[in-house]
């Protein structure tokens, strides 16, 4: 016998009529409720609309979601401009608009689950597989349609260690590979005094100058005491630990690869392991991260473990749900984003993006770190409290000292810019200060004081 599925239609009315009528509810609303939630598709489509413009900083009303919709040939899919004016005047009040969006998230999750468990049914009546296996399955399978959307789906780092361990014993035995945040750089710190709840700071460079190695020394340096979430749609989670294990230990990143580790690195890496496992340091390295999606994770993650600090690399990689024409308007919208999330989070992120190649073009004295060498938009730079740019002048100027790296701080809305001088481990992706490394004569290996 064939039913109607749940659903509520009066409370996904209310919801869009209370966007309408306050809509500045939409930022919080949409991090709870999908556009997919709805049963209606005209609903569903209504409020998809009401997210693209609200995130690309558009204003949300009558008449730019008829125009939106429009453009995008589904105004007539909806029901045509009487049925956003019938949503218009519905509601008097959007207080009661989280008591709604629950009703329509309730209903669109007993859907979910309706779906499951019809599967699971038919399941039920031709599977030959073992019962008990079969049952554990279908167990996981019910509570993963009853979860949220926003469920975590990061690797732990405490987690990821033991992967990474077993991992290099196997390259050493078959020879092959199967509140503030502080920084580490005390001069940087009288600039800045540190990163504070937030903040956006843009790290950016060109390829290969060390943006990843710089957020990735500042999380080394506060992994002990803080509570921190990456996203890296560039690199896996388990490349992210191997660099990270190089900067806390010493050891030369290939080491990881070809299991050749000398007995002093394997005794270094052992120290850091109750570090590691203690962390609260969580990785989440999907390839295709939307920035709302990376604001409800965050939010999930801050509410379970407390947030402290977020690194995000790199925007040129992020998406949104926006029809956007033009790379500039893309990432002026996900720049925003970044900014809006900081600060609702109330943790530092680093933003990480690269530059564009113009600067190349420039003679070899002129080649230092601008504003204007952002990639894609200006917003970038408007958006950031702070821009940092690791910068190699030996590798493109034969006169330059090798291993002698420069941190620029191009903007800096609390106190000086300037050039500061650290020696680039390229080998251990480890900036230090100058004079700061100390050799190990006993085992052949540069120490670090962290």
């Amino acid at each position: 016998m064939n039913k109607t599925p749940p659903q509520n239609l009066e409370a996904e009315r209310s919801v869009l009529s209370a966007v309408f009528y306050e809509p500045d509810i939409l930022g919080e609303l949409m991090l709870s409720l999908n556009a997919k939630d709805f049963y209606l598709e005209s609903h569903q489509i209504i409020y998809q609309a009401m997210i693209n413009l609200h995130s690309a900083l558009r204003p949300v009303d009558m008449l730019t979601i008829a125009a939106h919709l429009s453009a995008h040939k589904k105004l007539k899919v909806v029901g045509g401009p009487v049925m956003i004016s019938s949503l218009g005047g519905l509601v008097s009040t959007a207080a009661n608009v989280d008591y709604w969006a629950k009703m329509v998230k309730d209903t669109a999750r007993q859907r979910s689950f309706i779906t499951a468990a019809t599967g699971l049914l038919h399941e039920a009546h031709e599977t030959q597989e073992d019962t008990d296996a079969w049952i554990e399955e279908a167990h996981t399978r019910l509570l993963d349609s009853m979860s949220e959307q926003c469920e975590e789906k990061h690797v732990v780092a405490g987690d990821l260690y033991d992967q990474v361990m077993d991992e290099i014993n196997t390259a050493e035995k078959e020879g092959r590979q199967r509140g503030a945040i502080e920084t580490p750089w005390p001069v940087l710190e009288t600039m800045t005094w540190g990163h504070r709840a937030g903040e956006v700071i843009v790290v950016s460079g060109e390829p290969g100058e060390g943006k990843t190695a710089l957020a990735l020394n500042v999380v080394a340096h506060n992994i002990d005491t803080k509570s921190i979430m990456i996203f890296s749609p560039d690199q896996e989670a388990r490349d992210l630990m191997h660099r990270l294990l190089a900067i806390m230990t010493g050891t030369e990143l290939k080491a990881f690869r070809s299991g050749e580790l000398s007995i002093g690195d394997q005794r270094r890496i052992r120290d850091v392991r109750l570090r590691i496992k203690a962390a609260r340091l969580y990785i989440d390295d999907r390839h295709d991260q939307e920035i709302n999606n990376i604001r409800a994770r965050a939010r999930a993650v801050k509410s379970r473990h407390g947030l402290d600090f977020m690194v995000i690399d790199y925007i040129q990689l992020l998406k949104i749900n926006e029809q956007i024409r033009g790379e500039a308007e893309r990432l002026a919208a996900i720049s925003h984003a970044v900014k809006s999330m900081a600060k609702d989070l109330q943790v530092p992120v680093y933003l990480l993006s690269q530059y564009n190649l113009d600067g190349r073009k420039r003679p070899k004295n002129d080649r230092t770190p601008r504003l204007s060498d952002l990639k894609g938009t200006s917003a970038l730079g408007d958006d950031a409290n702070l821009v940092l740019a690791p910068h190699q002048p030996w590798r493109y100027d034969t006169s330059a000292l090798e291993g002698k790296a420069q941190l620029w701080v191009v903007k800096n809305k609390q106190g000086p810019t300037g050039m500061l001088p650290l020696d680039w481990d390229g080998t251990r992706t480890l900036f230090t200060n100058p004079g700061q490394w100390q050799r190990d004569a006993g085992a052949g290996q540069k120490e670090m004081d962290l």
